[in-house]
């Protein structure tokens, strides 16, 4: 399995091979530096950076990525993940700046979802996630559940 971990003192581990970064992560420095290993990552890690958002032509690489994990990036707008449809199993998106998760789109393979510490109201959007089976949505803003 491969893995590509990226924050403030972040890691690619690929045979024993370890890499540092020292800088801020941004989405170019991760399209650039990691460029046709994304095509083999199957678990994705974007911890402490200001990783905003995910490039289309980065989701577009990663052909076999099963596990998304992005946590204190402020992301102000969760990603649309349409496109990645049945391969996403795992996806957590905690400790952004999230409101709103209905732009997530159809991932009818995603059976775990970790939202918590953000800013959401509700969790519209989960229709297009039938095997869902563990939703961490704590230390929001969510009223009810509908």
């Amino acid at each position: 399995a491969v893995s590509f971990q990226a924050g403030h003192r972040s890691s690619s581990c690929e045979s024993g091979e370890l890499h540092e970064l020292s800088a801020p992560l941004t989405a170019e420095i991760v399209y650039d530096a990691a460029g046709e290993l994304l095509q083999e990552v199957q678990r994705l890690e974007i911890l402490f950076t200001n990783f905003t958002h995910v490039p289309s032509e980065t989701l577009r690489l990663l052909e076999k990525v099963s596990e998304l994990c992005f946590i204190h990036n402020g992301m102000r707008v969760a990603p649309t993940l349409s496109q990645l449809g049945h391969r996403i199993t795992r996806l957590t998106l905690s400790f952004q700046q999230l409101k709103d998760i209905s732009c997530l789109g159809s991932l009818p393979g995603l059976t775990h979802l970790f939202v918590n510490n953000n800013h959401l109201t509700d969790l519209l959007g989960l229709d297009g996630c039938p095997r869902l089976r563990t939703l961490w949505a704590h230390s929001n803003h969510i009223a009810k559940l509908e």
